[in-house]
């Protein structure tokens, strides 16, 4: 019997022989028992520590009181992201997937947002990363095609729209943004061919993604739906 066990039956027994109910002291006791191991590693032994003590003092029962809380907290599920499946963002992926295969690095950027692959090499190989035009991150898009937004994010509204959007029509997206902004939203640079800037991205990207160019007329007058107001 080890002397945790030992101290514990006189836990019990000093409850049990004065016949009274448990105290908070008593209920704190008996989950930190239970509990210490899920606390942190560096917690452990000052929890058995006080888990020991035959009459612990003031300092001592608070933090039997407190460090059991801790154990509730620490064995409670943590809450899952906010997730966003079968929005048909899996098709924002391929599309960067298709120009990546095709040599192309595999980004788009939007006037709000700008979406790209996640290294091969970082922790979320595959997945989309949905930052702003700065840089900001915003949230991903995993390699089954679902979302899931930075904690830092409180309204994705305008954000999903606008990527699901890209997933129905990419052509009409890139479109829109050339026309408007006059830049290449697939490659970044600057539209000076004049059939380029009628159709709103050049002929490589056009390669690269997918999408049509010269075989297809783009009408200029298209009018995107679904896509926030800043495209």
């Amino acid at each position: 019997m080890t002397d945790l066990d030992t101290m514990s039956e006189m836990w019990d027994l000093a409850a049990s022989t004065h016949e009274r109910p448990k105290t908070e002291l008593d209920r704190a006791y008996d989950t930190l028992r239970a509990g210490w191991k899920t606390l942190p590693a560096f917690r452990h032994e000052f929890a058995q520590s006080l888990l020991r003590a035959s009459f612990p003092s003031e300092k001592q029962r608070h933090w039997i009181i407190k460090l059991a809380g801790d154990c509730g907290a620490a064995a409670a599920p943590a809450p899952a992201k906010p997730v966003l499946a079968g929005a048909g963002l899996d098709r924002v992926r391929g599309l960067l997937l298709t120009a990546k295969a095709r040599g192309a690095k595999g980004f788009i950027r939007l006037e709000s947002i700008a979406l790209s692959l996640a290294p091969d090499h970082g922790q979320n190989p595959g997945a989309v990363y949905v930052k702003t035009r700065g840089g900001d991150y915003l949230g991903k898009i995993d390699t089954a095609g679902r979302w899931s937004k930075s904690r830092d994010l409180h309204d994705d509204t305008a954000i999903v729209s606008t990527m699901q959007a890209l997933a129905a029509d990419p052509a009409a997206i890139g479109a829109a943004h050339g026309r408007k902004t006059g830049e290449c939203c697939f490659c970044g640079r600057r539209l000076v061919d004049p059939r380029s800037v009628a159709v709103g991205y050049g002929p490589i990207c056009a390669e690269h993604y997918g999408l049509p160019h010269g075989e297809v007329t783009v009408d200029t007058a298209v009018k995107v739906t679904g896509v926030d107001s800043t495209l």
